[in-house]
């Protein structure tokens, strides 16, 4: 299976995948692609899908936590909200640690579903007036 999966089929509604565990090298992959996305220059939201997540090491939470302090100015920019779906406890403690470490800087909600994930980000996106 892959580990990662970036969905903008829908844009300005962009789906993130974490599916299982993943090595350096996936996580790098998938860092490079999300990048991509801030470097369309235009407003998005972000619904995070962790629901099949599996447990990433201590370096790869420092690597996400790395990867939101370089982006910062640009995750300000260009996304609007990031909704996140989290079914597993362990996985919402580990992102909780990540945004102790490293908050987002834009407004975040979490979810259960992804239903009700998908919906917020799409009023979100509405209120923000992003078409």
């Amino acid at each position: 299976m892959v580990p990662f999966a970036v969905d903008a089929a829908r844009f300005p509604l962009v789906i993130l995948r974490i599916a299982g565990d993943y090595d350096d090298r996936e996580q790098e992959a998938f860092l490079t692609e999300v990048s991509s996305l801030l470097d369309r220059k235009k407003r998005f939201a972000v619904v995070l899908d962790l629901s099949e997540g599996g447990t990433a090491t201590p370096t790869q939470r420092k690597r996400f936590a790395s990867w939101i302090g370089s982006s910062d100015a640009a995750v300000k920019q260009y996304a609007v909200v990031m909704s996140l779906v989290i079914a597993s406890t362990l996985v919402r403690g580990m992102v909780t640690a990540v945004f102790w470490v490293r908050p987002m800087p834009i407004p975040t909600e979490t979810f259960d579903r992804l239903a009700p994930a998908e919906a917020w980000a799409r009023e979100k996106l509405k209120s923000a007036a992003v078409r």
